[in-house]
């Protein structure tokens, strides 16, 4: 059954008759791509995964991270955002010219980017290979020593473990010192989360890491992933610490999107949970009493947040 008819059988009830306000459908879009060169191997990984072609947003993001630029991506979810830090770190990885650590504000995140880097280092061919390794507090110790012993070339961590177990030993022989000899790039996923006084705490941890960096003589090149926020280059910006002229911004989703169908439901007014009354047109508010027990509808039924700016 499609959405149309879906609604077709939705508004055809008796009970729904004249609640459904308004229905709008936005429509979709076609993928706008653009030719990129990459090397053989990514070009064999990629075409293995069935892409042919990149978006073009993703095009513009790898040039702006090969011109050595920060970079935001503040694209919607599902526009390929992961790509656009993938093949910069592939590319590394295959001339063995640099490491890239990947910050995540969940573990369930890092493991998932774990094994999407991971798949496609299997598929790079040509005996190249990208080692990625999620270094996080869920892991023991033995499995944190193997680690650090095989020198990945990505690391995938938190933020508290970052502060915890990373940046005290970055000078140490038997932890880190392989990382930061070697580290190039910084990614920040969902650096829209990083706000308030965790995000604070964020930005002090990130100025720690460049100032170790700046020590081995590594200039950090950040590529930050984030929601479609009002102001991602100041926020991303005020987060590691670097001027915002220095980044560049990515915002056009060119990936293929689907019809996207809105529609405004006004029930009846509830004046209690026991009685109802008619639905009237000139009715102007709506107070639908959400259920306070369940965490998942804090925000009541039908949330949709917005974000406008995140500070």
């Amino acid at each position: 059954m499609g959405l149309d008819e879906l609604f077709d059988s939705i508004t055809a009830k008796a009970y729904y008759v004249g609640q459904i306000a308004d229905q709008r459908v936005v429509s979709g879009q076609l993928a706008q791509t653009a030719t990129l060169e990459v090397k053989k191997e990514v070009e064999s990984a990629l075409q293995l995964s069935g892409i042919d072609r990149l978006y073009e947003h993703q095009v513009e993001a790898i040039r702006a991270i090969r011109n050595s630029q920060h970079v935001v991506i503040a694209t919607p979810t599902a526009s390929g955002k992961s790509l656009c830090y993938t093949i910069p770190a592939a590319e590394r990885a295959i001339e063995n010219a640099g490491k890239t650590l990947y910050i995540g504000p969940q573990i369930a995140l890092l493991n998932d980017q774990e094994q999407t880097l991971s798949h496609f280092g299997e598929q790079l061919g040509f005996d190249a290979n990208l080692d990625a390794a999620a270094y996080h507090s869920k892991i023991g110790k033995a499995e944190k020593d193997a680690i650090k012993s095989r020198q990945p070339d990505v690391i995938l961590t938190t933020p508290d473990q970052l502060h915890l177990s990373v940046l005290p030993y970055g000078k140490s022989p038997s932890n880190w010192r392989w990382l930061f000899n070697d580290i190039q790039y910084v990614v920040i996923d969902e650096v829209h989360h990083y706000r308030g006084v965790f995000g604070s705490h964020v930005s002090l941890i990130l100025r720690r890491l460049n100032r170790l960096a700046d020590q081995f003589g590594n200039d950090l090149q950040y590529i930050c992933c984030s929601a479609t926020i009002g102001n991602p280059v100041e926020h991303a910006a005020t987060v590691t610490g670097q001027p915002e002229a220095d980044f560049s911004l990515i915002d056009t989703d060119t990936s293929a999107t689907g019809d996207r169908h809105w529609t405004l439901w006004n029930p009846p007014v509830k004046e209690s949970w026991g009685d109802s009354t008619d639905h009237t047109e000139d009715s102007e508010i709506v107070h639908v009493e959400p259920d306070k027990t369940d965490p998942e509808n804090r925000d009541g039924p039908a949330s949709d947040r917005s974000r406008r700016k995140v500070l």
